[in-house]
């Protein structure tokens, strides 16, 4: 492998340099940043020149940062704080002046032409024909209006961060194409000035300064606590400076030591005396990635190493990828490659990547997928396992796409610069193997082809148009995804216990064009040794079949797709012969009583999935409670249910109980006596949920109904009916503030109640505030407000690596309720409700710096005409509904 990256390498990069290309495009702007109004205000000169073959009489304009006007629709409640901190905050762009030798120039709206944004782009119309080969002077003035944003584009804390185009440009081919190689000359003035800022590849101190260069896309950063942490330039290594918060200086020192290590890799296989590019590592508020390569600098994301220490090399090999691709993309900056110049420079730094990151020591990302599907019992990993929806999931699972929640580019191939690059060439690689890739890419980067896709087909012998257009363009940032299954046919008994079986792959729900072009599935199976062998099927059409020999069973069963190629929804159908359950412990818990009311419990609970069927759940519970203990079987089928979010979800489901009832409980104020004996009871219940974000629903509507009975004519020792009911409301008027309001209804009716059911106004689940065990009767009615006001956003609170505290939620509670003979008397004696109120907190954590994870401690006091002030005190996981 290393001597044949050593060859494509000598091959293609010493050519770049030596192929320029003059500048389609000259910028020549005076900007003027104004930190405290968030304002950039810039007017100058941009030339451009017709390079086609027809005369030109308008010009396409894009005005990237319009695209902020409004929240990017592919941005929803699950990812919306990767991007904003606290709430959408607007950007804007605005073309004060467009002019061609003084004369205004008219301007016509055109995103619904181009697709993108509205007011992102825009057509100017020429006074007359731009000849082939001419130029012109576009005289240009805008003011851009900067977002209260995190990422790659906009204001966090006072500091700026601007890629992606902040000056207007004129694309190379359409309004979704790249902007054109430009020569820059910028003149920028901060005020108030900043301790530094970055404008394209050069610092200025106190944010003002002239900067020339030539690029593709401008970049600036400046902030008053922006500082150079490390400058390094060693005899023999390219300069590395990287510019970061004071707070970061201890991390600078690691990313140093990833940036040689990556230069080091990419030495290798330069010959000798190459000079290597500049590193400018620039400090980021990046949620959703960890590293973003563009033109002029590396961003890092101040959550680099933010994690349980023993998953940081997954953090330091997105750092060496970024490190590696940005040197090579400075050296293929001038070859005339079109819009392959990004794919093949990520491509190029993803294959150099996996012979690096393959040779450190320290987990692999295949490692730690099979550590957790091990643990896949726990349903917080089964839902990672089965749906990774957390930033750099392709790295700690060993995926090669995006994350399903990844939020596409308005601008695809143009302005976000994603490791898009690593698709075609890893789908190149199943389809053509290892050495001819090498070949491939040598063509492709050494020989400057005119069209390099067509030189790609030739060498591989077939049309490859269909293979890029669904690998770049058409996939765009979002990896087609499809499902899989396998059906396993045996053929002939083999020695040794094993068989000779055919295994036919058939692919559903997926893009057409995938079994068009084809994407390489594989089998893997364990020989009689222990060995595992592989079969490949092309991927051509939606189904095929391959042969292979098998000697396990359940516990080494044939495996679809061993290494996580195909971007699957669901692999729940990836082995034969499966376990036809898989089993989830979904709960294991000890609850303390604060309240001196006795209401400890311990218990444990497992689901059944019955054939990987999510929609079917068998559950087993254990509990041991003060006055209760036994165990429930339940069965409950959901509709429309997902992995991590729901729009709309209904279940119905059955119970049983079987259980031994004990005294211990009830207050001695109380009206009614414990219950001891048998309780064997029957249950079923419907339920309904349309909150989107489970974890913290802010809008939608729930409810559920249930019914339990008990009879002596099968057993137990009472007899009871109880039906009890509950609705809940949550509204969010703005963004971070959630209004809810939950109603409760519970009614037993029968001959021989036990205590143990009869409902309790006061605890967690009824009026907080309310002494638990004192006030029992045959009915309850209450109705519990929230007020939820994050006040805390963006944190970075270390709790011993376990947990990242990242924001902080107030909670203010009113709740009212009282119980009763029955739901009519406690209806009409509203008027002497007890009524409990107070305040609490929701801690939100990162648990290992991967999975969210909700705190919570409420403190409640009974405000109604009583002595019993309280407070009760209330700790527990989650929102209380």
């Amino acid at each position: 492998m290393r001597r044949a990256l050593t060859v494509l390498l000598c091959a293609l990069l010493p050519l770049a340099p030596l192929s320029a290309a003059e500048p389609v495009q000259e910028a020549r702007f005076r900007l003027e940043l104004d930190l405290d109004e968030r304002r950039l205000r810039g007017e100058g000169t941009l030339r451009v020149f017709n390079r086609g073959a027809k005369a030109q009489t308008r010009l396409p304009l894009v005005l990237y940062p319009a695209r902020f006007r409004a929240l990017d629709p592919e941005i929803t409640d699950l990812t919306f704080r990767r991007y904003y901190a606290r709430w959408f905050d607007r950007g804007d762009m605005a073309l004060t002046h467009a002019a061609v030798a003084g004369a205004p120039l008219q301007r016509v709206d055109a995103w619904l032409e181009s697709k993108t944004p509205p007011g992102a782009a825009l057509w100017l119309k020429l006074p007359q024909p731009l000849a082939p080969g001419d130029s012109l002077e576009l005289e240009l003035a805008f003011e851009l209006e900067l977002p209260l944003r995190l990422g790659t584009f906009g204001v966090d804390r006072g500091r700026v961060v601007l890629d992606g185009g902040f000056l207007p440009y004129v694309p190379v081919a359409g309004f979704r194409s790249s902007p054109a190689r430009t020569r820059f000359a910028l003149e920028l003035s901060c005020k108030p000035a900043p301790s530094l800022a970055i404008l394209g590849p050069q610092r200025l101190p106190a944010g003002r300064g002239q900067a020339e260069w030539e690029g593709f896309a401008p970049f600036l950063a400046a902030g008053p606590d922006l500082l150079t942490l490390v400058e390094h330039d060693a005899r023999g290594e390219p300069p590395i400076v990287i510019v970061a918060e004071e707070e970061l200086r201890e991390r600078s020192q690691r990313m140093l030591r990833v940036a040689r290590e990556a230069n080091d890799v990419l030495r290798r296989y330069l010959p000798e005396g190459a000079p290597l590019g500049r590193l400018l590592l620039v400090q980021a508020p990046l949620r959703d990635r960890f590293t973003q390569v563009t033109d002029e600098a590396v961003l890092v994301s101040d959550r680099l190493f933010r994690l349980l220490p023993i998953l940081r090399p997954f953090h330091e090999v997105d750092l060496g990828r970024a490190v590696i691709q940005a040197l090579v993309r400075q050296r293929l900056a001038r070859l005339e490659l079109g819009a392959d110049r990004d794919w093949l420079a990520e491509g190029i730094a993803w294959w150099l990547t996996r012979e690096w990151a393959t040779g450190r020591t320290g987990l692999k990302g295949s490692q730690v997928r099979r550590s957790l599907e091990f643990f896949s019992f726990i349903p917080a990993i089964d839902q990672l396992v089965r749906a990774p929806r957390f930033i750099g999931s392709d790295l700690f699972y060993g995926n090669f796409y995006e994350p399903q929640d990844a939020v596409p580019d308005a601008f695809p191939r143009a302005l976000s610069r994603r490791a898009r690059g690593r698709v075609p060439i890893e789908k190149l690689r199943d389809k053509v193997g290892d050495e001819p890739l090498e070949g491939l890419m040598r063509a492709l980067l050494s020989e400057r082809p005119p069209d390099a896709r067509q030189r790609a087909a030739q060498l591989t012998g077939e049309d490859l148009d269909a293979f890029f257009a669904l690998w770049l363009e058409g996939g765009g940032l979002r990896t087609p995804r499809q499902d899989i299954g396998l059906e396993v046919e045996t053929l002939r008994d083999l020695p040794g216990g094993g068989r000779r079986v055919r295994v036919t792959i058939r692919r559903e729900d997926a893009d057409p064009r995938i079994g068009q072009v084809g994407e390489p599935v594989t089998v893997a199976a364990v020989d009689s040794q222990g060995k595992t062998h592989t079969a490949t099927w092309s991927g051509k059409g939606e189904e095929g079949e391959v042969e292979i020999d098998h000697y396990g069973g359940l516990l080494d069963p044939i495996v679809l797709d061993p290494y996580y190629r195909v971007a699957q929804r669901d692999r729940g159908e990836d082995e034969s012969p499966q376990f036809p359950l898989k089993i989830l412990l979904n709960r294991l818990s000890v609850s303390v009583d604060l309240n001196r009311a006795n209401r400890n419990e311990a218990s444990v609970g497992t689901t059944i999935i019955p054939f990987r069927n999510y929609a079917h759940r068998i559950g087993l519970d254990a509990f041991y409670q003060q006055d209760e203990r036994g165990v429930a079987l339940s069965y409950s089928y959901g509709f429309g249910w997902s992995i991590d979010e729901r729009t709309y979800g209904v279940g119905v489901g059955l119970g049983f109980t079987a259980s031994r009832l004990t005294t211990g409980v009830l207050s001695s104020n109380a009206q009614f006596r414990e219950t001891k004996g048998n309780l064997i009871s029957f249950s079923g219940g419907v339920s309904f949920d349309t909150r989107i974000f489970r974890e913290d629903p802010d809008w939608g509507i729930a409810g559920s109904f249930g019914y339990e009975t008990s009879d002596k004519s099968y057993g137990s020792d009472v007899r009871f009916h109880l039906f009890d009911a509950e609705l809940r409301f949550l509204y969010s008027p703005i963004r971070g503030t959630t209004l809810g309001v939950e109603l409760v209804a519970t009614q037993v009716n029968g001959s021989d109640i036990p205590s143990q059911r009869l409902p309790d106004a006061g605890g967690e689940g009824n009026v907080r505030g309310i002494q638990p065990s004192e006030f029992v009767d045959r009915a309850f009615m209450a109705v519990r407000t929230e007020l939820r006001q994050f006040i805390f956003e963006d944190l970075d609170i270390n709790l011993l690596y376990l947990i990242y505290v990242r924001r902080i939620q107030l909670v203010l509670f009113l709740d009212a309720g009282d119980v009763g003979e029955d739901l009519d008397v406690v209806f009409r004696n509203r008027t002497d409700w007890k009524w409990g109120t107070g305040f609490g907190f929701r801690l939100w954590g990162k648990s290992f710096g991967v999975t969210d994870l909700i705190m919570r401690f409420d403190i409640g006091f009974r405000i109604d005409e009583t002595d019993d002030l309280g407070p009760r005190y209330y700790l527990g996981f989650g929102q209380t509904f």
